[in-house]
């Protein structure tokens, strides 16, 4: 009985312990969000696909907005993309549950950071991006409400 308990403990604190799951088709929820940014405005989807320790972001749909692609990894590495006009540099790490993605933006204007943190809700069913955005113009704070589509 004793074994039993403890091969269930096991499994139970491994479970807890992995990491949250971002893969999935997110739709922004504009009536939830608050969009106080102009500088990175919200996308109305994401496509987010995640193995391991790398993310790949589809966000935009086909018409009218442009579609847009990056990557990055969750080990805190940097990586270097391009996003339109502008020049990105992104280091992510965990914290808790949460994923922090701080980002460079250099462009035509002055460069600014953008800080993100995504949070899962406890059902998968809805993810939460609070935006920090900190420029030479001052700084700003968003919060983002996606759902999950099936």
């Amino acid at each position: 009985m004793r074994r039993i308990f403890l091969l269930l403990w096991t499994a139970a604190a491994l479970s807890w312990a992995a990491d949250p799951d971002f893969t999935g088709k997110w739709r922004l929820d504009p009536a939830r969000s608050d969009r106080n940014s102009q500088m990175e405005p919200a996308a109305a989807l994401l496509n987010i696909d995640h193995h391991g320790r790398e993310i790949r972001v589809t966000s935009g749909e086909a018409s009218p907005a442009p579609v847009m692609s990056w990557s990055f990894t969750t080990d805190r590495k940097e990586s270097r993309y391009r996003i339109g006009e502008s020049s990105r540099s992104t280091v992510v790490k965990w914290e808790g549950d949460s994923l922090l993605i701080n980002t460079i933006v250099n462009g035509h204007g002055p460069s600014y950071t953008v800080m993100d943190r995504w949070k899962l809700s406890r059902n998968g069913r809805t993810l939460r991006i609070e935006r920090q955005i900190e420029s030479p113009h001052g700084e700003s704070e968003s919060t983002f409400i996606y759902e999950r589509e099936e």
